[in-house]
């Protein structure tokens, strides 16, 4: 299984290269990649079996990238939101297995993975199948589930009372159907929970 660097500095494909020659790793082993626009970056994600994520910032965009070019991320939980991004992207996908612990685990999950060809391609299909009805990449899904909680918020915190902006209200936009941007429709009309 080759490596996949999104790199074109040359000092930085040194190091890697570098580095990967210190613990037995062939050089051509090593594929590295320019960055490219969106599409055919996707595109070529779908090139790669797995991605190993950064640690202790790990992959927001990235992740979500990833998923779209169907390839599950290998990642361990860190201890800020940016270092669980794509630890919560992979427990929503219920791919909770890619998610180690720790550094070691992690490292030592990417080597028991690199040698099971079959184990890569069951997860890849179990990411396939869960994609679609996943809220991930569904935002008028998401946007009906974050106007729910900000209506039972308004309605059941105590909090809220004292909390408020001055005139805030949680407007509802009627969709059309076959429109996703509610900004574009006409008047919004107020509900009242």
């Amino acid at each position: 299984m080759p490596l996949l660097a999104q790199t074109t500095h040359p000092a930085t494909q040194a190091n890697l290269c570098r580095e990967a020659a210190t613990r037995g790793i062939a050089k051509n082993r090593i594929v590295f990649a320019p960055w490219l626009a969106l599409e055919p970056h996707v595109v070529h994600t779908q090139l790669a079996d797995l991605m190993l994520d950064t640690h202790p910032d790990n992959s927001g965009a990235t992740g979500s990238d990833a998923q779209r070019g169907g390839f599950p991320i290998l990642c361990h939980v860190g201890n800020t939101m940016v270092g669980r991004m794509a630890a919560s992207l992979m427990h929503h996908l219920g791919l909770p297995e890619l998610v180690a612990p720790d550094r070691r685990r992690m490292v030592d999950l990417a080597v028991d993975l690199a040698n099971d060809a079959g184990r890569i391609a069951t997860l890849k299909a179990r990411l396939k199948e869960r994609l679609g009805p996943s809220s991930l990449f569904n935002p008028d899904g998401f946007a009906r589930d974050l106007e729910r909680l900000l209506m039972w918020w308004e309605r059941e915190s105590p909090v809220f009372e004292h909390s408020r902006a001055p005139g805030f209200t949680i407007m509802r936009y009627p969709v059309q159907k076959g429109r996703n941007d509610p900004a574009s429709q006409d008047s919004p009309r107020q509900e009242t929970p």
